[in-house]
């Protein structure tokens, strides 16, 4: 027996979004959570990795009971403040750099 579509609900009938202040799009935004919150997109990239680390990321994370993004955020994070001194002093060395080429 064919299944009848759903029509479309109407502007009026949809239930309305809301909308969240310039404060609350960072404070989601720096927790990661984005899904269905409008303007909130996190910047993404595609990264691939041997087996052996695929399945130790998907290990560690289980144990914490994080996703493997919250996991690999909070590892980065941590070496983020191990290396504070030497990424100012990079990205010092970048803008001296471009600065000359222009």
């Amino acid at each position: 027996m064919p299944t009848k579509k759903k029509q479309p609900k109407s502007p009026d009938q949809r239930k309305q979004r809301r909308t969240y202040t310039e404060e609350e799009r960072l404070t989601y935004q720096n927790e990661l959570r984005t899904g269905g919150r409008k303007g909130c997109k996190a910047p993404r990239i595609n990264m691939a990795f041997a087996p052996d680390v695929l399945d130790y990321l998907r290990t560690m994370s289980g144990l914490r009971g994080e996703s493997i993004t919250k996991y690999v955020d909070r590892v980065l994070r941590s070496d983020m403040e191990k290396n504070a001194d030497l990424y100012q002093q990079a990205v010092a060395l970048a803008k001296m750099l471009s600065s000359e080429t222009e």
